[in-house]
């Protein structure tokens, strides 16, 4: 015979013992619950208001708002298998062990909920239609490790670029190796052919992205984006970080387009002193002033960008810059991007600037900035907008190839308007303008 099994019965006092505990695990659980929810409410709510805000293609709104409802789905199917098992648990505490059998279905509704939540993307894609690739547009670029958004649209910028195809070419940028450790690094890992060169990851970038776009790929499968983050990461270490950290496109610009390879050789007056010149990557434009509370003192976007030329220094000095001759292609960077301090002076954090700047489509360089004095007209081609904080966001390009305009969102190209890119304008971090002949 089978011995009856003993029918115990837990103490009144250990019971409310467990019954505070669960209380602990409760509200735990509820502050992870509304942060489940919380964000990715939050990623549908930024969604309709860019679909209220901004024409997008309405292709590209079904698809964006689709994968956002997903993960939406999959974080509330989360939450009430959150639910459901501390249920089963304080039932069966309660009342019967019998309860934990509740444990199964919560077990399944987490299963769904972490495969909607983080394969949203590929099972809408598994049902998007492609869209259709057109001759000489751009192609996707993977964004490897969710981290390196930022290189891929620093990247379409170059490459759609004459000066930033050339750099990309370049055997070596000028960016310096630190240590002697490093430069050991550099050598061992990327050894120079019998002529004494050596294709960057830079190139090779370059050499499979275009492959990709002569095989009407809709994304570069070989154009290893990571590899080129290694390699900038061992050329600049203060700077770049080789993976896993949201980086900055300013911070890529900077290195690369800098020193030797700068884009841009300024000559430079100091209160009307020839002086040393002044090497750039970019054209910088503090929007502070542009956005000023008091109208009074309210500037413009060409107020802001002559301002770059001529200015008074820490010292008091009248700076003066200006170009030698004009150059075929402009690099402007809204500085988006200001550091807090507190009242002592000491740093607090870093803090984006959200609001829409008005920025022309087209630019008039003055001749009293060249120094053939003679002014040139510039056309907006294409420009970066950055998406969220300073801590975390996303980097989108906005190109203009041919007759056409794309948003290269990562591995996403599509076709858009030139309405619904001018739209996007105002929001801009980096404005590409080529010269008009």
């Amino acid at each position: 015979m089978t011995a009856a099994m003993p029918n115990v019965q837990v103490p009144i006092s250990e019971r409310l013992s467990v019954f505070g505990k669960l209380q602990e695990i409760t509200h735990y659980a509820q502050e992870e619950a509304i942060y489940c929810i919380e964000r990715p409410m939050q990623y549908v709510q930024g969604t309709l208001h860019r679909i209220h805000l901004d024409p997008f293609t309405t292709n590209f709104k079904v698809h964006t708002f689709a994968k956002r409802m997903l993960a939406l789905i999959g974080s509330l199917l989360q939450v009430a298998a959150l639910t459901g098992a501390l249920s089963a648990m304080f039932l069966s505490f309660l009342l019967t062990p019998m309860a934990m059998l509740g444990l199964v279905p919560a077990l399944l509704s987490a299963i769904a909920g972490s495969i909607l939540y983080d394969y949203s993307r590929p099972i809408v894609d598994s049902f998007h239609v492609p869209l259709p690739f057109y001759p000489g547009q751009p192609v996707g670029v993977h964004n490897a490790d969710g981290t390196s958004c930022w290189l891929a649209a620093a990247l379409q910028f170059m490459i759609y670029s004459a000066e930033g195809q050339a750099r990309l070419r370049e055997p070596t940028p000028d960016i310096t190796v630190r240590t002697e450790r490093g430069r050991e690094r550099l050598r061992d890992l990327y050894p120079a052919d019998a002529s004494g060169q050596f294709a960057s990851p830079l190139s090779q970038f370059l050499d499979q992205y275009l492959v990709a776009q002569r095989a009407h790929t809709a994304v570069a499968p070989h154009a290893d984006i990571l590899a080129v983050r290694r390699y900038l990461s061992l050329l600049a270490p203060e700077t770049i970080i080789a993976r896993g950290v949201q980086l900055d496109a300013a911070d890529f610009f900077g290195e690369v387009l800098g020193g030797r390879n700068a884009l841009y050789r300024l000559e430079q007056t100091l209160d009307g002193r020839p002086s040393e010149p002044q090497l750039a990557a970019t054209v910088q434009i503090e929007i502070g002033p542009i956005l000023h509370a008091d109208p009074a003192q309210r500037t413009t976007f060409v107020d802001q960008f002559c301002r770059y030329f001529t200015y008074a220094n820490d010292q008091g000095q009248v700076v003066q810059l200006q170009f030698l001759t004009h150059p075929s292609e402009m690099l402007v960077q809204l500085r988006r991007f200001r550091q807090v301090d507190d009242a002592q002076g000491r740093f607090l954090r870093v803090e984006k600037i959200q609001d829409g700047i008005d920025v022309p489509s087209q630019l008039q360089l003055p001749a009293a900035y060249v120094g053939t004095g003679q002014e040139a007209a510039y056309q907006c081609d294409g420009f970066i907008i950055h998406q969220g904080v300073h801590e975390g966001g996303h980097y989108i390009a906005m190109m203009k190839v041919g007759k056409f305009w794309y948003e290269c969102d990562s591995s996403f190209v599509h076709q858009i308007t030139e309405a619904e890119a001018m739209a996007q304008l105002p929001q801009a971090y980096f404005v590409h303008y080529t010269k008009v002949e």
